[in-house]
């Protein structure tokens, strides 16, 4: 299985999101990573880039984009591990 970074687990994780609620898996692919070059070019919050744009306010609320930010959601076990490698290392 292919590790990936946290950036891109977050934006697997969003295109999984807008996808539950109905936007295409293509286009869902082609608008997060758009979205995510348009807020890295422009220096941008990503999660603010995702809140106005026209397609995805049609499918999730500004809630549920936050929701869908959260880093336990990409993250997964990762924070476990680290804590469990800190507490052996003490």
């Amino acid at each position: 299985m292919a590790e990936f970074s946290p950036e891109k687990r977050l934006l697997i994780a969003f295109a999984l999101s807008i996808v539950n609620k109905g936007l295409g898996r293509q286009d869902a692919h082609r608008l997060v990573g758009d979205l995510a070059l348009q807020a890295r070019s422009r220096g941008g919050d990503l999660a603010e880039v995702l809140k106005r744009d026209g397609t995805v306010v049609k499918y999730m609320s500004a809630g549920e984009v936050d929701a869908a930010m959260d880093p336990e959601r990409y993250l997964g076990a990762s924070m476990a591990v680290v804590e469990q490698v800190a507490k052996k290392l003490k």
